[in-house]
């Protein structure tokens, strides 16, 4: 009930001024949490639309790609958050996980690697026990990235 009054109350304040970019990105939210994601995803790129630089609006495309299982559409708007905010270690943490959908490892380890030089995954537990990262630390690089930013622990 509480997401019908704020996409009510979105709807008309569209009705005032179509172009303001916040508006639209909380649209996008309200219809993200409903879940309707078609609507999400258009609320959020016409976020992008009056505000190229709006970041929020291309993380949260991103999510819903990859709810969706369409990684590669995840990625490409992930990558271009990242090209807005780079020293985000959360854009890079759900890059891996894309890539790790992919079967794409190697590609993964690279964007775990940001991740942890952006101070990502504090935590080195979280890395060893996440179920989707058993194959990446079979590769002999997520135990030199492990040991380069986890130098205390064995």
């Amino acid at each position: 009930r509480d997401l019908d009054q704020a996409i009510d109350y979105g709807q008309q304040a569209l009705k005032l001024d179509s172009s303001y970019a916040m508006t639209h990105y909380n649209l996008g939210l309200a219809y993200q949490l409903k879940p309707d994601f078609t609507r999400a995803k258009s609320h959020y790129q016409m976020a992008i639309r009056y505000d190229p630089n709006y970041m929020e609006a291309y993380f949260n495309i991103g999510l819903i790609h990859y709810r969706e299982e369409n990684y590669l559409a995840a990625e490409k708007v992930w990558l271009e958050y990242a090209r807005l905010k780079p020293q985000d270690p959360g854009v890079y943490q759900n890059l891996l996980f894309a890539k790790v959908e992919q079967n794409q490892l190697e590609a993964a380890l690279k964007y775990l690697e940001q991740a942890l030089a952006n101070g990502g995954f504090p935590d080195q537990n979280e890395l060893d026990t996440d179920a989707q990262l058993v194959e990446l630390r079979k590769l002999p690089g997520y135990a030199e990235l492990i040991k380069k930013y986890f130098p205390k622990k064995k």
